[in-house]
């Protein structure tokens, strides 16, 4: 199997249409982690990590993980 070696490309805010709302910032290095503060938006939302992965093997993909919906409550 192949291991990823590097990771470029950002951290978004996006509706739940997959419409790119805020870029967060750069994504970290392949097992590295991610913080961010996020301001308040109407409706449901999600974090996606958007970019291309490359591979032990010279292979390059490109990729987008989303997490699970969200929204925000009270104030």
């Amino acid at each position: 199997a192949t291991k990823a070696t590097a990771a470029t490309g950002v951290v978004e805010l996006q509706d739940i249409q997959g419409r790119k709302l805020v870029e967060l910032g750069p994504l970290p290095g392949v097992g590295g982690q991610f913080a961010a503060n996020v301001t308040r938006h109407e409706g449901v939302l999600r974090l996606a990590a958007v970019g291309e992965l490359t591979f032990d093997d010279g292979q390059k993909k490109r990729f987008i993980v989303r997490s699970r919906p969200f929204s925000f409550v009270g104030e």
